[in-house]
């Protein structure tokens, strides 16, 4: 199990001083979808070059070019990336080939899924 930081701040600096504050305490740091539509992937870049150590998460919520996406979040720093399980295969499929080129992992996000059992097979089985 690993200890996951959600971090859904508008601003760059109120992120950057949580992380501060808890850093070596939380095994991933996610950086929400707000501060990275606000501050784009440059908000990435700047948590991996003060916490190079640090587990960071781009809470992109992948839903099509999935191989594409994934690039531009592992490019500026990101070690997971995620993923919605409501996306086709092909996307999770893509964006699984993306973190495995790079070393990098995938986080499925179950949200507006009904079935998610069945949904958490199916994308086991992507990988």
């Amino acid at each position: 199990m690993r200890l996951q930081l959600a971090i859904d701040t508008l601003e760059l600096s109120e992120a950057l001083s949580m992380v501060e504050l808890l850093s070596g305490q939380v095994d991933i740091v996610e950086l929400g979808t707000p501060l990275i539509l606000r501050e784009g992937v440059s908000a990435i870049d700047s948590v991996k070059t003060r916490f190079p150590d640090q587990v960071v998460l781009a809470d992109f919520k992948i839903m099509d070019a999935g191989a594409y996406e994934a690039s531009i979040a592992f490019g500026a720093g990101a070690d997971i990336v995620t993923v919605l399980g409501a996306a086709h295969d092909e996307t999770i499929s893509g964006t699984v080939r993306e973190a495995r080129k790079s070393g990098r992992e995938v986080m499925v996000d179950l949200m507006a899924v009904r079935d998610k059992v069945t949904r958490s097979q199916e994308v086991q089985k992507i990988g």
